[in-house]
């Protein structure tokens, strides 16, 4: 699915332990002068996880609060995210070691279009202990701008009509969130379709069973998937759309949202990402290419470039083998190109690096 990563690991030795490696790189999340780094989660496992996470942040530049090494913090929460003041907005380059053009980052600042918004609620049990916050956060809403709000459960329920989003009819609305029953894994599905126009806030837990999702396919674009609890979301990995970030408690990312998608407020700064062959005239330069990763990675369906760049993507994938005897057995060509963790000096602009699977020998095999 969109930004996940399948990770299966054969043979694990009977009471014995395999150790792998993960790099992937990430831009922080920028607001004001301060920048929120988000790390990864684990979603789906079948392993017991004993360590809690850790992850450090070093930068050679003169940042408040940087170099900083961030509190460990379970893999299995959507909540792994940490603040860090920033003071300097200087745009950052690197020199692609690849095609040896230039790299450069710019943030951009979006606000959404004013419009018709929809927030459909999954009725899951697994929703149960995020009733009141959903409602609290609706009751909250104000808003001149028509806003909807659909149950999903046994049948679609409309808890408020697309209309103007005044303190009476939010108000019915939160009331009829406390009061529904919330129950069963519901197929959100039917309640997705039935908000038809503008935007949709989508509130749910995990999804697991297999669902087409060709009916809502043409409006993926549309709907901002807000994950309460983690857990396999299949229609999510199938749809394919936007996902908004976990920052806090639940109630805190449903009011930031809802009034990013009103227009209210800005959303997070967008990274924009250009590749030409002349070297920047000004900003800070990065010794190290995340950011050509980054570039290659966002580039639609190519191929060619994952191979070259030696990234994980839903196009290709890796198998990382231990020696060359290993690589001749399986008739396997090396990747020469696959790129090595980032040394803790990176730019604060980086945080982890993405889709790349390490060994002591790392081979590939595209498909």
């Amino acid at each position: 699915g969109p930004q996940r990563l399948l990770v299966q690991c054969f043979p694990v030795p009977a009471g014995g332990t395999m150790r792998i490696r993960l790099s992937m790189a990430a831009p922080l999340l920028q607001e004001g002068d301060s920048a929120w780094l988000k790390s990864p989660s684990i979603l789906e496992r079948n392993f017991e996880i004993q360590s809690a996470h850790n992850f450090q942040v070093d930068c050679p530049l003169p940042h408040q609060g940087l170099p900083a090494t961030v509190p460990g913090t379970r893999l299995g929460s959507p909540l792994l995210w940490e603040q860090i003041k920033r003071t300097s907005q200087a745009p950052v380059w690197c020199q692609d070691k690849r095609s040896g053009a230039f790299t450069e980052a710019h943030w951009n600042e979006v606000k959404a279009t004013p419009g018709p918004l929809w927030v459909v609620v999954d009725g899951s049990a697994a929703m149960t202990p995020y009733r009141s916050e959903i409602a609290n956060a609706l009751r909250q809403f104000r808003s001149a701008q028509p806003l909807g709000v659909v149950l999903a459960g046994d049948e679609v329920r409309t808890l408020k009509p697309l209309a103007p989003a005044d303190a009476a009819s939010m108000e019915s609305a939160a009331h009829q969130v406390e009061v529904a029953p919330f129950e069963g894994g519901q197929d959100d599905l039917p309640a997705l379709l039935a908000a038809k126009e503008g935007q949709v806030l989508w509130l749910h837990a995990g999804q697991s069973a297999p669902v087409d999702v060709g009916p809502l396919a043409p409006r993926a674009n549309s709907i901002l998937s807000l994950a309460c609890t983690t857990g396999p979301n299949r229609v999510l990995e199938e749809l394919g759309c936007p996902e908004a970030v976990r920052t806090g408690p639940i109630g805190v990312d449903i009011r930031r949202q809802l009034a990013v998608l009103s227009g209210q407020r800005p959303d997070w700064r967008r990274l924009q990402l250009i590749q030409s062959p002349s070297q920047p005239t000004a900003g800070l330069r990065s010794n190290c290419d995340d950011l050509s990763l980054l570039w290659a990675h966002a580039q639609p369906d190519n191929l060619k470039l994952a191979v070259r760049y030696g990234l994980v993507t839903p196009l290709t994938g890796a198998v990382v083998l231990e020696n060359e005897r290993q690589e001749r057995e399986f008739g396997l060509r090396p990747q020469s190109e696959i790129p090595v963790v980032p040394e803790p000096a990176t730019l604060a602009l980086l945080a982890s690096l993405g889709g790349l699977l390490l060994g002591r020998r790392a081979l590939q095999r595209w498909r």
